[in-house]
């Protein structure tokens, strides 16, 4: 579920998997790919260096289902 997701953090993209050096001065946000392929399997890819790669579109409906079950929520603790 989107609650398991525990590792947000940022990363570089490097030259290679042998030569860790990043690409460039540009640092991205991301999720660990690890932690979504448990509940989001098809959304997770892997390349032919063995990288998995994250498909983030594919979290925007579980995203938004997630928003509105917490609007939901805040609206009956408010009694409306």
């Amino acid at each position: 579920s989107i609650n398991s997701l525990t590792k947000v953090g940022t990363f570089q993209y490097t030259k290679s998997i042998e030569d860790q050096t990043p690409k460039n001065d540009a640092v991205h946000s991301g999720l660990s790919a690890q932690e979504v392929q448990k509940f989001l399997p098809n959304s997770v890819s892997e390349n032919s260096d063995g990288i998995l790669g994250l498909q983030y579109q594919h979290l925007i409906p579980v995203l938004v289902k997630a928003v509105q079950e917490l609007s939901s929520e805040v609206e009956k603790l408010k009694g409306n």
